[in-house]
């Protein structure tokens, strides 16, 4: 349960969120700074940039010293300035949240809790220290006098706005029309996944059995004596319960439930929320709701229990974002957004959050200039910008945050290749958009810090450009041709027509399968694409990659035998290698089997979490 932590912004970041006037005077800041001893720098740093690492970056700021062995001032009496490092995260950072009211800071910092411990500790230790130093800061005073309100009422997650943090799965309802075995009836699908990570949003699902040794309390993502920690390390099933009407004339139950057992055809993970596609163009969405990503009203998952949200309308695909979720309607080809929606990333209009799906496409600017939705044949939701793939004629849309050249020029109503091609997928990171088009050719739009674009050159800030390829690649006289990509926060994969499967991008925690490059100007960036396997296309023992796919700062590698291999980033257990260390290499994710539907996996990987599961039906009544 994230809490809420302190951070200084400048006065013109404070401007840009209308928390300040350009004509206020100049803004101060008290605090303390320390030295650090020469040969103390390295370690100290290390330290704090582990500690800070939640999108927390540096920053050099100019302090004035109120007290010195000098009193404050240099040798000519002037006032002393000394450059120091400030950690600092603004609004661009995705864990950032200002909240609007006190009592909503009151019940987050009064209820949530971290592995570094209880979010209302460092609340009174910061306004203890405050008291000790003789600062004043009314905010703070005010903020611990409610904290402690809210706790002297002994408010459990039972009660008012804390009700919310409960982890329960609902079933959605049935009904029967007419008595007997006629009638409208409920088929019941109990969907049996593998799911791992983080779960402190409720967005791995209620568990059934453990894989391995472990004993977890996954309904509410809290430590047991049972439990080492709260995220999961390691594969364990876990259920979802859905449920389809269907017309039964004659015959039982149980050839009813035979008759329509549930294939899952799409899987999808997003920052903390989690949705299922099924073969019969249902989409269901559990996990987190705090922006209403899983729709309804804003804790509408919330209240006591995480239900399992049903879309209205027959579903071609979803894609989850950090915070908002995007549906593509089948047949029709509308494209609907909903949740987190400050930069227009949900639909197209930058307006508040959104909390029931809305079309995308008004406040878009439409190919043909009319007014009428956009209709697209694909879409995918990175962490604060969307992208869609028009029906008719093959053209990139973007929309959401595109100051890092991440979107299309405003000027830019659609994009595709001058050479006639037609843009087949988009995939979206943090500051990046990745395109395929129908030639098998990759281009690419964004920001360029780790490399994510695939090719030599700063931030793109126009066009989508094509990813260099090393000299040689390919087939003769043809190139590379790309069948499938993933895309992560700032690193891509992907699968070529030959089985190859590249990659470039960030590597700083080795989810490109190996250790980062040693040169310092360049650790933890591939600008060029290379290949990930010592044999292209086959992992350890022989086996071919079947799928490809991205977390936010990992990997994973879907052998066509069912198996999993994993690398990169494991800080929740995300890999389900059972621990929460890094890997730098492929790994194999021990406990998984796709069972005998011909080895075919399907795995979608979130923020911290992920899902897989077979492609198989799973156990089935009729209500």
């Amino acid at each position: 349960m994230p809490g809420l932590v302190v951070t200084v912004l400048s006065d013109s970041e404070l401007e840009t969120m209308g928390m300040r006037e350009a004509t206020d005077p100049p803004s101060r800041v008290h605090g303390v700074a320390y030295r650090i001893p020469d040969e103390n720098v390295a370690r100290v740093l290390d330290e704090l940039d582990f500690r800070e690492k939640g999108g927390y970056t540096r920053a050099v700021v100019e302090v004035k010293p109120t007290t010195s062995s000098t009193g404050g001032t240099d040798k000519s009496g002037r006032q002393e300035v000394i450059r120091a490092l400030l950690y600092t995260a603004n609004a661009d950072n995705p864990n950032f949240h200002h909240p609007s009211t006190l009592e909503e800071a009151a019940h987050i910092v009064a209820w949530s809790r971290g592995p570094s411990g209880e979010n209302r500790e460092y609340l009174f230790e910061i306004e203890a220290y405050l008291r000790r130093a003789g600062a004043e800061c009314p905010e703070t005073f005010a903020l611990t006098t409610r904290v402690e309100e809210v706790l002297e009422r002994g408010l459990d997650r039972r009660g008012s706005l804390d009700a919310r943090f409960r982890r329960d799965l609902v079933v959605v309802s049935g009904t029967q029309a007419r008595g007997g075995t006629e009638g409208i009836w409920a088929v019941w699908q109990r969907l049996r996944l593998h799911a791992w990570g983080s779960n402190q949003h409720g967005q791995l699902g209620k568990r059934a059995e453990a894989v391995g040794d472990g004993a977890f309390d996954l309904d509410m993502g809290v430590k047991t004596d049972k439990d080492d920690e709260w995220p999961l390390p390691q594969p364990t099933v876990v259920e979802v319960d859905v449920a389809t009407t269907v017309s039964l004339q004659s015959g039982s139950r149980a050839q009813a439930a035979d008759e329509h057992r549930l294939l899952v055809r799409q899987l999808a993970a997003g920052g903390g929320h989690s949705a299922i596609v099924t073969g019969e163009d249902r989409l269901y969405l559990w996990g987190w709701n705090e922006a209403g990503q899983v729709g309804g009203s804003k804790y509408a998952t919330l209240d006591g229990t995480h239900r399992v949200h049903v879309f209205p309308r027959r579903v071609a695909m979803v894609a989850l974002g950090h915070a908002h979720t995007l549906v593509l309607e089948k047949d029709t080809g509308k494209l609907y957004g909903v949740g987190g929606n400050a930069a227009g990333e949900a639909t197209g209009v930058v307006m508040e959050q959104r909390k029931q799906c809305r079309a995308v496409g008004g406040g878009l600017v439409t190919l043909d200039g009319g007014s009428d939705p956009i209709r697209f044949s694909w879409c995918d939701a990175g962490v604060r910008h969307s992208a869609g793939v028009t029906r008719d004629d093959g053209r990139l849309v973007t929309w959401g945050v595109g100051r890092s050249g991440a979107c299309l020029p405003a000027s830019v109503r659609g994009w595709a290749p001058v050479d006639g091609a037609k843009v087949r997928k988009v995939w979206c990171g943090w500051q990046h958009t990745v395109v395929l088009d129908d030639r098998g050719r990759v281009w690419t739009l964004g920001a360029n810090k780790y490399g994510q674009l695939g090719r030599r050159g700063s931030q793109n800030d126009g066009l989508p450009e094509l990813v260099e390829w090393p000299e040689g690649a390919g087939r003769e006289g043809e190139g590379v041709r790309v069948e499938e990509v993933a895309c992560g926060w700032s690193h891509v994969l992907v699968k070529t027509h030959d089985g190859e499967i590249w990659g470039w991008g960030r590597n700083t925690f080795g989810q490109l399968g190996s250790e980062a490059v040693a040169e310092p100007e360049t650790i933890g960036r591939d600008y060029l694409p290379r290949p990930l396997l010592k044999d292209k296309d086959r992992l350890p023992h022989g086996v071919q990659v079947d799928k490809v796919t991205c977390g936010s700062e990992s990997s994973m590698l879907v052998g066509k035998d069912g198996s999993l291999w994993v690398c990169g980033w494991n800080e929740h257990g995300n890999l389900g290698v059972g621990d929460g260390k890094d890997r730098k290499s492929w790994t194999l994710v021990p406990g998984l089997s796709a069972g005998s539907g011909g080895g075919k996996m399907l795995v979608a990987c979130g923020g911290a979490h992920t899902l897989a599961m077979s492609r198989e039906p799973s156990d089935t009544s009729v209500r």
